[in-house]
């Protein structure tokens, strides 16, 4: 049951072993991340006749997957 849980949840195999001396680095690369493909995704939908909140829905829902 355990190996199963893993493969439904990865992050649950290194999550116990992470280092809280990476987060700040880690906020601050999802940050940055996040100011270039947030405009970026707006334009794309922008581009497809979508309105750009699309955009923004499905850069969340990718992320999430």
């Amino acid at each position: 049951m355990n190996q199963q849980f893993r493969g439904l949840f990865p992050v649950m195999g290194w999550l116990p072993e992470y280092k809280m001396s990476f987060l700040k680095w880690d906020l601050i690369a999802g940050t940055t991340l996040a100011f270039f493909v947030i405009p970026t995704s707006m334009a794309y939908a922008s581009l497809a006749g979508l309105p750009p909140e699309t955009g923004i829905y499905c850069y969340v829902f990718a992320g999430l997957l």
